[in-house]
């Protein structure tokens, strides 16, 4: 009786402590595929773009300027396994400056970029 007493409890145990347990997002699930990107600041666009399951990402996009009509900038970068983004923006093959931020596992990110021209601003984005 003390066995089976004993085995109903461990058995009890057992799925107790597993019930709520969540399994862990892959890196693929979190961030892999089609995201829209909107930048504000000085340059303003949208963009689709795709992050790679390796984490590598890289697109051109032409951003309207103000007053000053629009220019084709690309992007080049990686994301994190932490979801932090780096990367490089083009002009013209020059590199003239970075963007960097966050993805969030939830499908929604955000950050900054800054180049050398002299520009800046924000972006956001939501997952696909």
């Amino acid at each position: 009786m003390k066995k089976m007493l004993m085995g109903i409890l461990l058995l009890s145990f057992l799925f107790t402590s597993n019930v709520g347990c969540k399994k862990e997002k892959s890196f693929e699930e979190k961030y892999a595929g089609a995201w829209e990107i909107t930048f504000s600041g000085s340059f303003s666009g949208e963009k689709t773009i795709i992050v790679k399951s390796d984490g590598s990402f890289n697109f051109s996009i032409v951003l309207q300027q103000g007053l000053f009509g629009s220019v084709t900038n690309s992007f080049t970068g990686f994301i994190l396994e932490s979801g932090a983004v780096e990367g490089d923006i083009f002009m013209s093959g020059n590199d003239i400056g970075d963007v960097s931020g966050n993805l969030e596992d939830n499908g929604t990110g955000e950050g900054i970029y800054v180049t050398n021209v002299p520009t800046s601003g924000t972006w956001e984005a939501v997952k696909l």
